[in-house]
This record gives structure tokens, sequence and C-alpha cells, in this order.
């Protein structure tokens, strides 16, 4: 019910290690891509609509661990976060598609499925239309084209960052073809969009 919220502390003990725009974007994909009927942003600053003038002790008592989750940015400031922009880039991918069409389905990824933060998360349109696939820290991945309607597949790169489309190619919807994220890394997501190429979806 409730998500991760951006520069909040990411764990009580270590408050100078504070969820980020990445960790924000996992959680949304993840739920959405899973099947959750919604995804709910969330900001530590924004939440508690944070002033360091109207707050000017963390101790004084407004939560038990008021001190801990004191928040460290003005809170029309935090408005412009990258995760809440983050957010928006996520919709407007989904809405480019008909994404009320998507169900979970990891029997796509033949293999680097990833475990803990790298974990890949896979939905695909019922139709067999389009998939969708979100690659936390773009590892390689390996999918299985016969999920796909129509003969040829259009395979493209969504950057969950800037909402950036990169073309990769087209393949027959056969076999299993390994992609390979343009860069890799911590921070570095990416959402693995393949289609039907008659479809003609737009970017």
């Amino acid at each position: 019910m409730e998500n991760r919220y951006e520069n909040h502390p990411d764990d009580f003990r270590n408050t100078a290690r504070r969820m980020d725009a990445h960790q924000q974007r996992e959680a949304a994909y993840w739920s959405m891509l899973a099947g959750a009927a919604g995804h709910g942003y969330g900001c530590n600053d924004i939440w508690q609509l944070y002033d360091e003038h109207r707050m000017p002790d963390p101790n004084e008592g407004w939560l038990p661990t008021s001190g801990a989750m004191r928040g460290t940015t003005y809170w029309r400031v935090a408005m412009d976060f990258d995760g809440a922009s983050s957010m928006g880039l996520m919709r407007r991918l989904l809405e480019l598609r008909p994404w009320y069409k998507l169900v979970p389905d990891q029997s796509i990824i033949e293999g680097g499925q990833g475990e803990g933060e790298d974990h890949a998360q896979a939905a695909r349109a019922e139709d067999g239309s389009f998939i969708l696939v979100y690659l936390p820290f773009g590892s390689p991945i390996s999918i299985r084209m016969d999920k796909i309607s129509g003969q040829t597949v259009k395979a493209q790169w969504y950057n969950p960052r800037n909402g950036f489309w990169i073309l990769i190619g087209e393949y027959p919807n056969t076999g299993v073809v390994q992609f390979t994220a343009p860069v890799r890394g911590d921070q570095y997501d990416w959402v693995l969009v393949l289609e039907d190429k008659d479809k003609d979806f737009p970017r």
C-alpha cells in the first residue's frame, strides 16, 4: 500500500543514505508491470511539507523518529525531484500503448532474470501486441520472441530517466534474442519495449 519515499532514510541507523530517484523508478515499474492497480509517488520532504524555518529542531517530537525522518529540502523545491518527474515519464510510456491489456509474464524472460535489486520485471499485452521489461541496472537479458504477435518484432529501448527512445532493430518473432542496454550499472535503468511492428505504436 505504501511505497518508497524519495529522500527518506533508507535505514534509520544510517540517515545519510536516502532513497533516490532510481529507487523510486524501481518501485514504480516493479509494481505496474507486476499487475498493480496503480502507483503513488511519495517524497519525504513533501508529505511533511518540510520547511527548515518552521521545523528548526529535528527532535521536537512531532513523531517518535522525527530526527531520523526529518526532511532536508524545502517542499516546494522537492516537487521537482527527479523521482517525481520519472513518474510522469512512466505514465507517458504506458499511455502510448493500451496499458490496460498488460498482464505480468515472467516466462518471457529466458535468461538474465536477476535477483534482489537487479530483478527484471516483465509484462505482456494479452493480445501479444507488445511487451515491456524493466531492467534496474541494464543487465543483459534474453527474451522469447514467440510471445509477440505478428511476424516482425520492433525492438526499442525507453530511457525512464529522460523519456528518450533508442531504436534497436527488427527481429522475427521466433527463437530467443539477447538484448544489452546502451549503458549498464548503478542508476542506469532501462525499459525494453518489444512490439508487433504492424501495430505501429507511437513514440
